[in-house]
């Protein structure tokens, strides 16, 4: 069991824009299955509404470069949100 201490917000906040290393980020306030829930989901969520609109449009392949960006950006988005919320649970909940 690794030893329980107060997390930098700032450095946990910028684990989440470098890609797959937020998994340790959200290992070190203990909320590693819900982070990659939901940053996994996001990108296969995205990504699958993307090759719908891909289907429904007819679009070449070559078009999803966008909904790929897309993904990257609303990961980025709620991967921030909830990596300062369960950071700052983690840090009050040890204090």
């Amino acid at each position: 069991m690794r030893e329980k201490e107060p997390v930098n917000l700032i450095i946990q906040t910028v684990l989440v824009f470098l890609p797959l290393v937020w998994i340790y980020g959200f290992y070190r306030v203990d909320k590693i299955w819900g982070g990659m829930a939901l940053m996994f989901g996001i990108a296969f969520g995205v990504m699958m509404i993307g090759v719908a609109v891909g289907v429904i449009t007819q679009n070449d392949i070559r078009d999803y470069g966008n909904w790929t960006g897309m993904s990257y950006i609303f990961q980025v988005t709620f991967g921030v949100y909830y990596m300062r919320k369960w950071s700052k649970e983690w840090n009050a909940k040890i204090s």
